[in-house]
């Protein structure tokens, strides 16, 4: 159903199978033709080409589909069996697509040297040419042309490595400032944000924007009333440059800094090393419902059906205090009833989902409680030094926290992230939130706590490579480093085994060049129980969340060996 898209590629005849990454563009001419139809109907039209071909995608009939006239322009071969090792260049990938009869952009460089990337990117007839195209356009890619570096750069969980966006300048636009409201974050920094007059740029209404911290304010003498530039970052998040003086009335009022949180009204202060004004009442609602949102996040506690709304609305019920009070939810079953939309399937759910938590791994839970400078991957490391803090040591989690001596020794945690930590472990509220944990049947101990011998299946490194059915990358690294296994990007002598599905990329070769282990699905799940048989029988007890894992890795391993 996209209009330049060819049904049929007889080349195609000869491949088992080819993977090929495209975009999809919707025409200027086609998005305005599309909006007049809307309009006439009398329903809202689209902001903007992107949105619009989002969700014309998105529809099940795929008439619609067809009726607006989206394109596409193939720009990159992901899996390509007979030709994949015989093309040396990109160059030479967009040619033989372009042969074949597939959509190519027409306007791609080749160039020898950074400076005439450069160049290229600086021309200015080549920028209003693009901007004058059919579809929308806000910048360059560069690519490394050589398919031999590609592979060998490869990429990050991110972005890739051969290839980098350049970004043309954006658009700015002048609006009014209203007012100035503020926004309270989880660690207490208060943001003010300029609620604008609302203006539409690069085809999105806005009608808000920050205004970063009052330092800000007060060098670029932002006030209320005044118009303002604004700029969208990364063509995204708009915020605000500069105000315009010289079409100033002399009606503007200038900003104060806030002496009391908007929120709690407790007096403000500012850290000498910082420019953000914080709220220091650890009962602030705002805050609160901020930190519990960060908790309940995908890469925390991972709670799906702790959407923000929801949190907002149990906060100001005074049935969520802190991280804890998620736990006791399911005492209050009639209380959650009065919230509307809360049905007895929801609640069930609820208390699902809240039973689980309690046994997901360590490195969540540091991480939902949102301690300053620990992210996502510091606090899947600290799970594992706790755990061979334990082996040496007696203690609780807040112990482990305290001990400087430890901490200091650890290559990885700066300054200020174990200063944050011992703050944390110091205060009696934040004891007493670990020890309530514990109460509700909470698992604080480390992720291998039960592991005190090592076996001849720990610290394995995994590649990981190709595309799995039913499982994500995240999903699969989850399960490497749950098991103390370490996953990688780069294949090399060092490596325990490659982990592919059907159909590998030049990792394969490469891993059987250095006559690496390749498994796929099922022998990763073999080695994931014979692991757990292990790890259980080196131990007298077996903790009621160490059965359901087990449980859970059985199941799985079924799946795909039968």
């Amino acid at each position: 159903m996209i209009s330049n898209l060819p049904l049929y590629v007889e080349t195609f005849n000869k491949f088992d199978e080819i993977r090929l990454r495209w975009e999809v563009l919707f025409p200027y001419h086609m998005f305005k033709k599309v909006n007049e139809s809307i309009l006439s109907q009398g329903w809202s039209p689209f902001s903007n080409p992107r949105n619009a071909a989002a969700w014309t995608l998105r529809q099940l009939d795929s008439n619609i589909v067809k009726q607006r006239w989206l394109i596409v322009y193939v720009y990159d071969i992901l899996w390509h069996q007979e030709m994949l090792h015989k093309e040396e260049t990109d160059e030479e990938r967009l040619e033989w697509l372009n042969e074949i009869g597939l959509p190519v952009h027409p306007k791609y460089f080749l160039c020898q040297t950074i400076q005439e990337v450069k160049e290229v990117c600086t021309n200015e007839d080549i920028q209003e040419t693009l901007e004058k195209d059919n579809v929308e356009m806000d910048g360059l890619v560069i690519k490394v042309n050589q398919i031999q570096y590609r592979d060998q750069l490869w990429s990050t969980q991110h972005h890739p490595r051969r290839a980098i966006a350049y970004k043309y300048p954006s658009k700015q636009i002048a609006a009014q400032i209203n007012s100035i409201s503020y926004q309270v974050w989880r660690t207490g920094v208060i943001t003010p944000v300029a609620e604008l007059n609302t203006v539409e740029l690069g085809g999105v209404k806005i009608s808000r924007a920050t205004l970063h911290n009052f330092d800000f304010i007060q060098e670029r003498d932002i006030r209320v009333w005044d118009r303002v530039w604004i700029q969208r970052s990364g063509e995204v998040i708009p915020y605000i440059l500069w105000p315009i003086p010289e079409r100033r009335e002399w009606s503007e009022v200038k900003t104060e800094v806030i002496k009391t949180c908007p929120d709690c009204w407790s007096k403000v202060f500012k850290d000498e090393n910082e420019v953000a004004i914080i709220c220091p009442n650890d009962t602030c609602s705002s805050k609160i419902t901020q930190q519990l949102i960060h908790a309940c996040s995908k890469n925390a506690l991972n709670i799906d059906w702790c959407g923000e709304s929801i949190i907002e609305t149990l906060v100001k019920k005074s049935y969520l205090h802190n991280i804890g009070d998620i736990f006791v939810l399911v005492h209050h079953s009639l209380e959650l009833k009065s919230i509307q939309g809360m049905w007895d399937k929801k609640i069930q759910k609820i208390h699902k989902e809240i039973e689980k938590t309690k046994f997901k791994e360590l490195r969540r839970r540091i991480h939902a409680f949102g301690i300053k400078f620990i992210w996502k991957k510091i606090s899947q490391d600290l799970d594992k030094e706790y755990a061979k803090w334990k082996t040496n040591n007696e203690g609780k989690l807040w112990d482990f926290f305290a001990d400087k001596e430890y901490l200091d020794d650890v290559f990885w945690l700066g300054k200020q992230t174990i200063l944050s930590l011992q703050e944390r472990s110091w205060k009696e509220k934040n004891i007493d939130l670990l020890k309530y944990l514990e109460q509700q049947q909470v698992n604080l101990n480390p992720s291998k706590q039960s592991e005190k011998k090592s076996t001849h299946l720990e610290w394995k490194k995994i590649v990981i490579t190709g595309s799995f059915e039913g499982y994500s990358r995240n999903q699969l690294q989850d399960l490497i480093n749950e098991h103390w296994w370490i996953p990688t990007n780069t294949v090399s002598k060092k490596i325990d085994y490659l982990l592919c599905w059907e159909k590998a990329w030049s990792k394969f070769n490469k891993a059987e060049e250095l006559q690496i282990e390749i498994i796929k699905l099922p022998e990763f799940f073999k080695l994931i129980w014979k692991k757990m048989e292990i790890n259980t029988s080196e131990t007298n007890e077996s903790p009621p969340e160490k059965e359901k894992q087990i449980e859970h890795q059985k199941n799985i391993q079924q799946k795909w060996l039968f």
